[in-house]
């Protein structure tokens, strides 16, 4: 599951950056950067992402056996 580590953590990265520009242009709007699926991301983003956020996520999960049994584990 995820892509390549080092990818995900670049794009994470740059989606803070934009966070962060977008915050200190307005106080009217508040980004939450958020997982498009499970398999999309690296493992240790998804925790960084859950971890760092405050807020609602949205991430399609469950959708295939493997995934399915991912969250049994």
């Amino acid at each position: 599951m995820g892509i390549m580590p080092e990818i995900a953590r670049d794009i994470h990265n740059h989606l803070l950056h934009i966070k962060k520009k977008i915050e200190e242009k307005s106080s009217r709007f508040r980004m939450i950067v958020s997982p498009h699926s499970i398999h999309a991301l690296d493992p240790d983003v998804l925790h960084d992402v859950m971890n760092r956020e405050e807020g609602p996520l949205s991430c399609h999960i469950a959708e295939s056996k493997a995934e399915e049994e991912y969250f049994k584990e």
